[in-house]
């Protein structure tokens, strides 16, 4: 397990430029104009889904198993609601990302920090 804890961006630093600064971006783009919200919060999703995929195939971190296919999800919905192609709501959008958060961290307290070969 050594190793895992090693490679996990979770744990260092770097956690808050790939992690904090979307999440920033996410809650700035709450407040704004609809066209601003659409690239923020599709770039931010973009940015922390693809953090949380490669710290997935680094370390094996539980919860980026589901947290990173979940932002990326959440990235193509908020682009396709800020183009109006589809019509779910922001606020859903939102809600998705903040429970499935909770359940990612749920599962990881549940069945470990890592996965299991």
């Amino acid at each position: 397990m050594a190793e895992c804890t090693d490679k996990d961006l979770v744990d260092r630093k770097a956690r808050w430029l790939l992690w904090g600064i979307p999440s920033a971006m996410i809650v700035a783009g709450s407040f704004v104009a609809v066209e601003l919200r659409t690239w923020l919060w599709t770039a931010a999703f973009t940015a922390a889904g693809a953090a949380c995929v490669l710290n997935a195939a680094r370390c094996r971190r539980t919860h980026c198993y589901i947290t990173g296919p979940l932002f990326l999800v959440l990235a193509l919905a908020s682009a396709l609601e800020g183009a109006g192609l589809i019509s779910i709501g922001w606020a859903w959008i939102g809600v998705a990302a903040v429970v499935g958060v909770a359940v990612a961290y749920r599962v990881e307290r549940a069945r470990g920090k890592y996965a299991h070969p």
